[in-house]
């Protein structure tokens, strides 16, 4: 399922429908656009029984406009909905607009979750609540999103809280400055690892990588 259009009402109507009377039953993946725009029919969304994979892309959104705030407690509650769907297997957030990592507290309940992509969280908080995702085996965090960086930087303390990642293969980390060996030397398992945009990184980093 797809949903790109910009008519609420809609969509919110003919999915209410479907979903009731059990015609989606059987689908596994949803991928929504401006998804801002669609909180209801996320909340209805969840209640399906089979998804497995969901995508959420939000944008248009990345500057200060007068709508920002209003944008920010839409997507707080998405993501609020998200948690409600614990089968999920593969989660892929990209916000333009930056939403506080304590609102990564949902993931908690998605225990089942083997991928997650996070793009538009500041996430100087929230790490945490990845480090209990056991079954994870591909991980990609960006620390804010290509328009904005957040005032903070990521305190690496909270990397090793996924030091329980055991089945961790691959690792992407943007925005994350002044890694050093500290930060990384759990990550001496993986399979993968890429940094971009990772500004002054100490040469012990890579010596924990190896």
């Amino acid at each position: 399922l797809v949903i790109k259009d910009i008519n609420v009402d809609w969509s919110l109507s003919r999915i209410t429908y479907l979903v009731s009377n059990g015609y989606m039953d059987s689908f596994t993946e949803v991928v929504i656009h401006n998804c801002h725009r669609h909180v209801k029919v996320i909340d209805i969304l969840s209640r399906l029984p089979s998804i497995r994979c969901i995508t959420l892309v939000d944008s248009g959104g990345g500057g200060e406009g007068g709508d920002h705030s209003s944008r920010v407690d839409a997507l707080e509650t998405i993501c609020a909905y998200v948690g409600n769907m614990p089968s999920l297997t593969t989660l892929d957030i990209e916000f333009d607009t930056v939403i506080h990592g304590s609102r990564l507290s949902f993931l908690r309940a998605l225990q089942h979750l083997q991928h997650l992509r996070l793009i538009g969280f500041d996430l100087s908080e929230g790490i945490t609540n990845i480090g209990c995702l056991f079954n994870l085996e591909t991980l990609h965090l960006c620390h804010g999103n290509f328009f904005s960086s957040p005032s903070e930087d990521v305190n690496q303390k909270y990397l090793t809280d996924l030091i329980g990642l055991r089945h961790l293969k691959k690792l992407n980390l943007e925005g994350f400055d002044c890694l050093s060996e500290a930060g990384m030397a759990w990550t001496h398992s993986l399979e993968d690892l890429v940094l971009k945009h990772c500004q002054e990184t100490r040469e012990d980093c890579l010596a924990a990588i190896e």
